[in-house]
């Protein structure tokens, strides 16, 4: 799916009313998700993101890395043995 730019413009100038009601009358935790048919407003009580660790590391992200930083990063291990 793809909106024109007039589009995205109306659907922000529509959605601004929406954003007000959440601000003025409920609190951070909570979202509205609005549907066709129906808008559902949810609070959310808990929420978990996946952290990558140390641990985690491949060489697809390490290729970001430069040099000395891994260089570093290694010798910070080899010392922590």
């Amino acid at each position: 799916m793809s909106l024109t730019q007039e589009q995205l413009e109306e659907l922000h100038r529509m959605a601004k009313p929406l954003r007000v009601f959440l601000r003025d009358h409920c609190h951070p935790h909570c979202r509205l998700i609005v549907e066709q048919e129906t808008v559902e407003l949810v609070e959310t009580v808990s929420r978990t993101m996946d952290q990558p660790t140390p641990t985690d590391a491949t060489e697809a992200n390490l290729k970001d890395w430069s040099a000395t930083a891994l260089a570093e990063m290694l010798e910070d291990v080899e010392n922590a043995r």
